[in-house]
């Protein structure tokens, strides 16, 4: 073999050997694993304090439930404001949520659930343009009061590392009707 096709081979490899997820895969991380990593129990979303700002069917009545035995929120979206392509997007779907937006562009995607008897959280991947994969990440949501200009009250998403440090704080309101995306970065 030539050198040159040795070099291209031994490129190949070691591109195809990495990839963004877990481990080097090249498959995403699962919520599921973030979940798992952090020790935590999923449990269904349904159940949390500001769950009525979701759209559960059928409600939650007892907390203790598993999350696999409740199907959580039908698909239900906030963004940073109301145009066509708001900066950030947060989607809730079943026991999940995924936030997309920012630029550089910024992604978490987790599962509500529970390290012992601590207050439940979304844990997650984080990932932004400085990663090459997610990293652990807790999202914790909070009703906000309604503005004086609308009676519709929003929603607060602070994500944070592993160490604490603040990653993201967003404040949201929901989308009515069609779904959204975030706008393209320049």
């Amino acid at each position: 073999m030539k050198p040159k096709h040795v070099l291209a081979l031994t490129i190949a490899a070691l591109l195809s050997a990495c990839g963004p997820g877990v481990g080097g895969t090249g498959r995403p991380a699962e919520s599921r694993e973030f979940v798992s990593q952090a020790g935590a129990q999923p449990v269904p979303v349904c159940s949390a304090s500001w769950a009525g700002m979701l759209n559960c069917q059928p409600p939650v009545l007892n907390t203790s439930a598993v999350a696999v035995d409740h199907p959580g929120t039908t698909k239900i979206q906030y963004a940073s404001d109301s145009s066509g392509k708001p900066e950030w997007v947060l989607s809730f779907e079943g026991n999940k949520l995924s936030l997309e937006g920012g630029c550089p562009r910024v992604s978490y995607t987790a599962e509500w659930g529970q390290v012992g008897s601590a207050a439940p959280l979304y844990f997650g991947g984080y990932l932004n343009a400085k990663l090459i994969q997610p990293v652990l990440a807790t999202g914790t949501v909070k009703v906000l009061p309604p503005s004086n200009l609308d009676s519709v009250p929003g929603l607060q998403l602070e994500l944070r590392g592993e160490d604490g440090q603040l990653l993201t704080l967003l404040q949201l309101q929901k989308l009515s009707g069609n779904t959204s995306n975030p706008r393209n970065c320049p």
